[in-house]
């Protein structure tokens, strides 16, 4: 049984990429730490 469809659209790994390569040095750590805890939370 499916769930409704979220109303936010989530980035797709290649988006993903762009933004960590456009992050700021400083923010680029919590970024990624924030990215991969999501997707491991969702597999």
């Amino acid at each position: 049984m499916r769930g409704p469809q979220p109303e936010f659209d989530f980035f797709d790994f290649e988006e993903a990429q762009r933004f960590l390569a456009a992050a700021d040095d400083e923010w680029r750590p919590m970024f990624t730490l924030a990215r991969s805890n999501c997707w491991t939370m969702a597999t």
